[in-house]
Formats: structure tokens, sequence, C-alpha cells
């Protein structure tokens, strides 16, 4: 794996703890579903780019949610 890559990986991680973190603060519920939703999709992208650039591969590339 390149190293950039790896790099993304673990801040992707770091990112994710923090919101398993946040999901414990009192806030109303449609607010933790904003942020879990908007993070999740960042984390997807990610992980879709990633991917990509490891492989060469891009099996979503006609799933118009993922860029």
């Amino acid at each position: 794996m390149k190293d950039e890559n790896a790099e993304k990986i673990g801040t992707l991680a770091d990112e994710l703890d923090a919101v398993l973190f946040a999901s414990k603060l009192p806030l109303p519920p449609h607010l933790h579903l904003t942020a879990l939703t908007e993070k999740v999709r960042e984390a997807r992208d990610i992980l879709v780019s990633v991917f990509k650039d490891e492989t060469g591969d891009d099996p979503w590339e006609d799933n118009p949610l993922v860029g």
C-alpha cells in the first residue's frame, strides 16, 4: 500500500473515533444524524479513492452516489 493511502486510512480511523465520541454528546438526534451522515459520506469517498488508487479498478463508475 502506498504511504499516502495508508495515511488517509489512519486519519479516517481517527476521525471516525471522534465521531463515536461525539455521538455521546447531549445534542438533538437530528444533529447527530446530520453529522453522522456527512461523515459516512466522507469516509466512503476516502475509501473509494484509496481503493481506486491501489487497484486501478473503479467498480463504482456507474454509481451516481460515488464521485
